[in-house]
């Protein structure tokens, strides 16, 4: 069976790691010189340091909550104006990390807030000095790594419709130029990003501090 056949049927397959997927994705794209599509594989497995280079399926929207002494995270209803450049968050972490995250059960999952973050919100609120975090759902994880897969059968169906299967895990100079001449193919990661601006969408890192 060739790798474009293997990826096919393991990305159909129930219990396929993603990691497993990601890696044999990656192994396919640089032997055929698909540079964008090999770098974001490569930061799918290994995290994304650059907020320009994460992609839009990684941005989630969440609710505030702040933390009370006695009931743990509480909703906290935000200003209007304050909603996307508090709320939106992209994920950076790699896919083993939100695999663990999802597996783990819990639901919502809280993202910490910086200090002056913080410090601002509790003036906003005119109260107390006080933790707050952005609530995001188990199943926007999920969300995150069917996207993933589902993107990975799309390309190699791709692949495979444009004659391009490979010899065990080589391909030929023809299977190469076809991949690069091939618009869907060679610009396929165009789909995954969008014009918003970094600075209007925050770095977001899951804390291990959940919701009871």
């Amino acid at each position: 069976m060739s790798l474009i056949s293997e990826l096919i049927a393991e990305s159909l397959r129930e219990g396929t790691p993603i990691e497993s997927l990601l890696r044999k994705a990656y192994v396919v794209s640089r032997k055929l010189g698909l540079d964008d599509f090999s770098k974001l594989m490569y930061q799918e497995l290994n995290g994304y340091n650059n907020t320009n280079d994460v992609p839009v399926y990684r941005v989630v929207k969440g609710a505030l909550r702040g933390l009370d002494d006695y009931n743990g995270w509480i909703p906290t209803v935000i200003p209007h104006e304050l909603e996307d450049a508090l709320l939106l968050r992209r994920l950076m972490q790699p896919v083993a990390e939100l695999n663990v995250i999802y597996n783990s059960g819990e639901d919502p999952l809280i993202i910490g807030l910086a200090a002056s973050i913080n410090e601002e919100l509790s003036k906003v609120f005119m109260g107390p000095p006080t933790l707050y975090g952005v609530a995001i759902s188990r199943a926007s994880i999920y969300k995150i790594l069917d996207n993933i897969k589902t993107s990975i059968l799309t390309w190699a169906l791709d692949l495979e419709s444009a004659g391009i299967v490979g010899d065990g895990i080589e391909f030929s100079l023809t299977e190469i130029e076809t991949a690069k001449s091939t618009p869907n193919i060679y610009n396929f990661t165009n789909n995954f990003f969008s014009n918003v601006e970094a600075s209007q969408i925050q770095q977001g890192t899951i804390d291990s501090n959940m919701e009871a």
